[in-house]
């Protein structure tokens, strides 16, 4: 009976201790947090994070900026050269100008394997999703200028689509063979499209033509088309 009695008094001073502790917490303000909610808080800690390194970045360009025109000044050079110059970069990091570098051929060509029973003739041709997609690796390889053909790829700028037996890029019709050009780090393109998992890779299986040719100096014509901003508005200062 004592042995119960002792039981019972020991159930009832944890149960004690608990409520105590609840209404502690509750009185504190303490609110316990689920692992969802603790992973959205990561996810939101991780953006702002990220965001701030943007600022940081922005911040350096500008003081940069900054100090460029304070140089021009203090060795009266014109202002004038110094907003030339950044003329300049913008053209050529926008494709409006010719340039060159380090970088990679690709020379792609419909297949001239024999048709059987067993194959599809659209399968030995190139279509144009074979282009985009291979243009799509440069592009993630670090390729900073790409051409087919002599006509420039800008990102959303340049359609290219089947138009019957050929190609249409920049509203320019293109027939095979394709030679792809890109000024880039050397090794990061050519790697990007020989790898076993590659889409050329793909397409070397499907029995087309897929060669790479490293370059010592690639030269890039401009993007000659006319840019026009459909639904782009500039927001003036102030509103």
């Amino acid at each position: 009976m004592k042995f119960k009695n002792i039981r019972w008094l020991i159930l009832m001073t944890l149960l004690g201790m608990l409520i105590a502790t609840q209404w502690r917490t509750m009185s504190l303000g303490v609110k316990y947090v689920g692992l969802g909610e603790l992973s959205n808080f990561q996810r939101e800690v991780d953006i702002e994070k990220a965001e701030v390194e943007q600022l940081k970045e922005l911040i350096a360009e500008n003081n940069d900026k900054i100090s460029e025109y304070n140089k021009a000044i203090e060795s009266e050079r014109s202002i004038y050269e110094v907003l030339d110059k950044e003329i300049k970069d913008l053209k050529m990091n926008s494709g409006l100008t010719k340039v060159k570098g380090p970088g990679i051929l690709l020379l792609i060509d419909d297949s001239e394997r024999e048709l059987n029973e067993y194959t599809d003739r659209s399968d030995l041709i190139v279509h144009d999703l074979d282009l985009a997609h291979l243009v799509m690796e440069l592009q993630a390889a670090g390729a900073e200028a790409i051409s087919v053909n002599g006509q420039r790829v800008l990102m959303n700028r340049s359609n290219i689509f089947c138009n019957g037996p050929v190609i249409k890029i920049n509203n320019q019709h293109l027939g095979p063979p394709y030679k792809i050009w890109a000024i880039g780090n050397s090794k990061h393109l050519e790697s990007a499209v020989n790898t076993p998992w590659s889409y050329a890779n793909r397409l070397r299986l499907f029995g087309l033509f897929v060669e790479v040719n490293t370059k010592i100096i690639v030269e890039i014509e401009p993007y000659n088309q006319p840019i026009v901003q459909n639904y782009l508005e500039e927001i003036k200062e102030g509103e």
